[in-house]
């Protein structure tokens, strides 16, 4: 969310837009056939409950594109795409071939640009530029590009919003790319979000948290270690300041036992507040506070986080420090295996380890869930769940080959290491049932002995432990859409004992350390078959499928 770091949101909530009268009729269709397609596309963005943003509809204009107006003009000649000037009165069908000498533009399909007002520092003016060369259309055919999906995303810049490819799974209209006979009107819930986050209504808070950040957890053992500090990332527009405030019930001094470092930043350089607390001093109890953050010169009301530290007397129960063994630390996706590669998924079971359950709640993925920390040749890993008795994770990706250690930390010590080893690739398929493995048919419906799949269909099976991958995701984040990551090694499938073919290997879009694989059913197979995948010279577990 938000433009580049030196630009934030226009201080009114407002923007009025125009629209080149020299765009309508003079390129590409004949007249007025924009005229519905502007309009539609600008009330996509009026009225977004939650916030106080207005596009006011100004209809045709003679003016050409002024960077000084304050008002956004929609044109094609100018910006990125500024055709020569004896064009600009006529441009005819001179522009297509100014265009094709200029091979960086023949892909861009529009260009909004956005100027910020010196004083501010927010939005002052945008003025948004299609590309007369290409085949645009307000009702596009397959080999098309749909006119209103790419103004409403255009306008999305206008107002402050930047692309967000990768920041959220599937398509939005705010990615960076359209395909021809693609139609992405309609606002995600990412661009809505943004849009109340820029402009908020009402009582809404100016900076933005994770909501598993909301409420912060210390548990502590009188006379013991400190709770492990623990990291809230603050979202807000760039270019702007915030500063942070504690406060207490009146009996309780935060200076005691609360610090919440740095007091003050800027977006979104300074994003982060680490909070830690020291029990050191404090008797057996209860402790709270309140941690507020606020944006300079922002409409929307401060971000709270409740802080909570509850100090054990010494030697209470509870306080053990986690315990885990060799037989406890398994594949996620088959409990059977301890066999584990970077990226796979792990469940390890003991006791004491985390000090309440936690399940993720948003992306990315925290290293610290329910006071715990898993450590992976002590490098910390991303978490799913933790509980005292069970903790789902994923191996860093970056984790040494090799033999390694495990241990599990909380504010009450540190488990013994626990060995491990990490294989380049430790491929174990997803199994539900009776061995069964997890499998969808090619109309997406799981497979069973109820619903096979033909023979000769492509299934898809899934797995953890793929290894390598062709363009890995940031950290504790889940798999794009686009672009499409492929297993590095060499991979193949077996059904039933036959090879079979392997369309696709790969991570799961909108998953974490799960892997897709596309295989086709090979003819003549039928009955309840196994399957297994194999990376490199690892063959996986082997799995069962059902077809008819």
């Amino acid at each position: 969310i938000g433009l580049p770091n030196e630009i934030g949101p226009k201080a009114e909530g407002k923007l009025g837009v125009n629209f080149d009268e020299r765009f309508d009729g003079r390129f590409l269709t004949p007249q007025n056939v924009w005229i519905p397609s502007i309009d539609s596309g600008i009330e996509r963005w009026n009225g977004i409950s939650g916030a106080d943003w207005t596009f006011e509809n100004h209809g045709l204009s003679a003016g050409f594109a002024d960077f000084e107006d304050g008002l956004v003009t929609i044109a094609s000649c100018g910006g990125l795409f500024a055709c020569p000037d004896p064009l600009l009165e006529q441009p005819g069908s001179s522009v297509p071939a100014f265009f094709s000498e200029t091979p960086e533009h023949n892909s861009v399909i529009a260009v909004t640009l956005v100027v910020d007002d010196v004083a501010t520092g927010g939005i002052a003016d945008a003025d948004i530029f299609f590309n007369p060369t290409l085949p645009i259309s307000p009702h596009p055919r397959v080999e098309q590009i749909d006119f209103e999906s790419v103004l409403v995303h255009e306008l999305g810049h206008a107002l402050g919003l930047d692309h967000n490819d990768n920041c959220v799974v599937g398509p939005t209209v705010m990615g960076a790319v359209i395909d021809a006979g693609e139609i992405k009107r309609e606002l995600f819930r990412a661009e809505r979000e943004g849009v109340r986050f820029l402009y908020p209504a009402g009582g809404a808070p100016a900076a933005r948290i994770f909501d598993r950040d909301k409420t912060l957890r210390f548990d502590a053992e009188q006379g013991g270690l400190s709770p492990f500090p623990q990291t809230v990332l603050i979202f807000g527009p760039g270019g702007t300041k915030w500063e942070r405030t504690i406060t207490t019930p009146a009996d309780v001094n935060a200076d005691d036992w609360l610090r919440a470092i740095p007091e003050k930043g800027d977006f979104p350089g300074d994003g982060e507040m680490e909070i830690s607390v020291d029990p050191s001093s404090l008797p057996p109890g209860e402790y709270r506070a309140t941690v507020e953050v606020n944006i300079e010169g922002h409409r929307g009301q401060p971000v709270s986080i409740a802080i909570q530290l509850a100090v054990l007397a010494e030697e209470s129960p509870g306080t053990d420090p986690p315990f885990l063994t060799e037989a406890g630390i398994t594949n996620s996706a088959n409990l059977r295996s301890s066999r584990l590669a970077g990226g796979s998924l792990f469940t390890i079971f003991g006791s004491s380890m985390a000090t309440s359950v936690e399940q993720a709640a948003s992306w990315p993925l925290s290293t610290t869930l329910g006071g715990a920390r898993v450590l992976v040749n002590n490098e910390p890993a991303a978490l799913l769940y933790a509980s005292p008795t069970q903790i789902n994770g994923q191996i860093p990706r970056g984790a040494s080959l090799g033999p390694g250690g495990i241990v599990v930390r909380n504010g009450f010590g540190d488990s013994a290491p626990v060995s491990i080893r990490i294989d380049a690739a430790a491929p174990e398929l997803f199994l539900v049932g009776d061995d069964d493995a997890l499998l969808l048919n090619p109309d997406a419906t799981v497979n069973s002995a109820a619903n096979p799949a033909m023979s000769g269909s492509i299934v898809s099976v899934f797995l953890t432990g793929q290894g390598a991958i062709s363009t890995p995701p940031a950290a504790g984040r889940p798999a794009p859409s686009r672009p499409r990551s492929q297993v590095i090694s060499i991979s193949a499938a077996e059904i039933g004992g036959q090879e079979a073919n392997l369309h696709f290997l790969g991570p799961a879009p909108g998953y974490l350390g799960m892997a897709q694989g596309n295989v086709q059913v090979p003819a003549g197979v039928s009955g309840r078959v196994s399957i297994r995948i194999r990376i490199g010279e690892i063959w996986s577990n082997v799995g069962f499928i059902y077809v008819n």
